[in-house]
């Protein structure tokens, strides 16, 4: 019988004579090597959507609202429109720049902006509490979806 470090590729043993016949070497593949390195990205992701539903839930909290102007358009990322607005709070002005979610908007139009009252740099152009509810939704996913990978890796691990 080999000794062989529990994290390395593959694992050999001797196998004991059944009734079907098998005698020699076999071979079980460890299912850390295959898994380690997309929990690490799963659970990566899952940091990010909890640290972003805190941080949305915690402003939706103490949030305002104040009329802004669209100023600037770009496609942003994954095809998604991004626009640059400016409003005023107290007199200060300051910007930002949020995806748009309702699919209308344009350069001059008056949007509504949501922002911290605490730190007014941070601002949307959706809700602080509709953010947080989405980063929820997907940190459940992650955890579901990761379960699921996990589950049918570990049954096919069993019948190699």
């Amino acid at each position: 019988m080999e000794v062989v470090f529990p994290y390395s590729e593959k694992t050999t043993y001797r196998a004991q004579s059944t009734n079907c016949g098998t005698v020699g070497l076999m071979e079980s593949r460890n299912v850390w090597s295959w898994n380690l390195p997309r929990l690490a990205a799963l659970a990566f992701i899952l940091v990010i959507c909890l640290y972003r539903w805190r941080a949305d839930s915690a402003i939706a909290s103490r949030q305002a609202t104040v009329q802004g102007i669209i100023t600037a358009h770009r496609t942003g990322r994954l095809f998604s429109e991004e626009y640059g607005y400016v409003f005023f709070v107290n007199g200060q002005g300051y910007t930002g720049w949020d995806r748009d979610q309702k699919n209308g908007l344009e350069i001059g139009m008056q949007t509504l902006v949501y922002y911290d009252i605490k730190n007014p740099n941070s601002s949307a152009l959706t809700d602080f509490a509709e953010s947080s509810r989405v980063n929820i939704a997907l940190s459940f996913l992650v955890i579901g979806l990761g379960t699921v990978a996990w589950y049918i890796r570990s049954r096919r691990a069993l019948r190699l």
